[in-house]
């Protein structure tokens, strides 16, 4: 009898250690689709009403894999309410290399209200078409409009090319206007110049707020240091080049640096 009870025992707990690793693998195979979803399901979460859901999908269609939504990326630039995921969507396009999403983003940033969103789309124009006398014209536009952070994103966008000037530029505007507006100038500031400096062995401290003081030094700095060079190398292995090829660059810049002051160079 006892022998019975203890097999009849056995028998209803073997469902239930069934039911446990049912449920453990389930949870594992859910976190695995989480992660790795497919990219149906990414260019899906661009319907989503959830903005965050938007731009998660925008970031991941970006990475990899999302030429089958370049369409709903393009459109998504001009039509989304909300500026974060039109951000989102025209750097996607970028990554992407999608060259016709270049004029969705160009009407984005003339309609659409002026704000970070504008600034950070025109940075996305400029690395998407490069210097060509189209994006060259619409930059200089947008430096004339008066708009802050058109203006701002502008002198990104001749940043993005490598070009002294949109540094100056940036140095200049974060030192006016509103304290939303300088903090955004500034923290693309930091994005810009502490790598770059750090190529010549120059460390600029990167907390907030920066006093009038730290503008004059970095302004001073810049004058006479910044090269189309300097900015290239310092911005372009955040794009693509590993850090042995950035380490190699730093020391050729410090054997420059260190050959002009002893006056071999």
């Amino acid at each position: 009898m006892q022998q019975t009870e203890h097999k009849e025992s056995s028998d209803r707990r073997v469902p239930m250690y069934a039911r446990v690793v049912v449920a453990a693998l389930l949870l594992i195979g859910g976190a695995t689709v989480a992660t790795q979803a497919p990219t149906w399901l990414r260019v899906y979460n661009l319907k989503s009403p959830n903005p965050q859901v938007r731009r998660a999908a925008l970031r991941e269609l970006g990475g990899r894999e999302g030429y089958a939504a370049i369409p709903a990326i393009r459109n998504l630039i001009t039509a989304d309410p909300d500026p974060d995921v039109r951000q989102a969507a025209a750097y996607a396009a970028m990554k992407l290399g999608d060259q016709q999403a270049a004029e969705s983003i160009r009407r984005a940033v003339v309609e659409q209200p002026d704000g970070e969103s504008t600034a950070m789309m025109l940075a996305s124009l400029a690395r998407l078409c490069g210097p060509t006398p189209w994006a060259v014209a619409f930059v200089d536009e947008c430096s004339r409009s008066g708009r802050p952070y058109r203006v701002a994103g502008a002198a990104m966008a001749r940043t993005e090319w490598f070009r002294p000037a949109g540094v100056s530029e940036l140095l200049a505007l974060g030192q006016a206007g509103t304290d939303e507006f300088r903090a955004f100038v500034r923290e693309r500031l930091r994005q810009y110049l502490i790598p770059t400096a750090q190529m010549v062995g120059v460390v600029f401290d990167g907390t907030d707020p920066w006093p009038p003081e730290r503008f004059a030094a970095m302004e001073s700095w810049w004058s006479t240091q910044g090269t189309e060079r300097l900015l290239r190398d310092g911005l372009w292995p955040k794009r693509g080049r590993d850090a042995d090829i950035r380490e190699v660059e730093r020391l050729l810049h410090d054997r420059e640096r260190i050959g002009h002051l002893l006056g071999l160079l």
